[in-house]
């Protein structure tokens, strides 16, 4: 019985490999200011109806509009003597900051693409406007409408 008392208990160990530990990633924090970058982005929402814009690829989610405004500023290079081009919705606020009327994104029964009705400073997109964005990857982007 003395024989007994000299053996190891416990789990059975072969001679293999040992398992290395997985490496954590630390997480990476941005550089800029959260507080600034969130004013930002309340201001633009009150001047959007509750839409603002996208700063960083990590923001899009969930549901999107895609606004085209820059018409008001190819209007001048494109305005000559050969070129009459109509006058736009252009208002000013009352900071005196020009606002363009503004053109989303839409999508069709067929399953196509288009440029929307040009819509006031305030006024939201419309529902066939409004595309759930879903992240295929770290850099690839995919829209369902509908």
């Amino acid at each position: 019985m003395d024989n007994y008392s000299f053996v190891r208990t416990g789990k059975l160990r072969l001679k293999t490999e040992k398992h290395k530990e997985k490496k954590r990633s630390k997480r990476r924090h941005s550089s800029w200011n959260q507080k600034l970058h969130t004013d930002g982005r309340i201001a633009d929402a009150e001047l959007h109806c509750g839409w603002w814009g996208v700063t960083a690829f990590a923001d899009v989610a969930d549901t999107v509009a895609i606004q085209f405004n820059s018409w008001s500023a190819h209007r001048a290079a494109l305005s000559g003597p050969n070129n009459v081009i109509p006058e736009t919705g252009e208002t000013s606020d009352a900071s005196g900051s020009l606002q363009t009327s503004a053109c989303y994104l839409s999508a069709t029964d067929e399953g196509f693409f288009t440029v929307g009705p040009p819509r006031g400073p305030s006024d939201p997109p419309a529902p066939e406007e409004i595309f759930t964005a879903i992240k295929l990857s770290d850099t690839k982007v995919a829209f369902k409408s509908g």
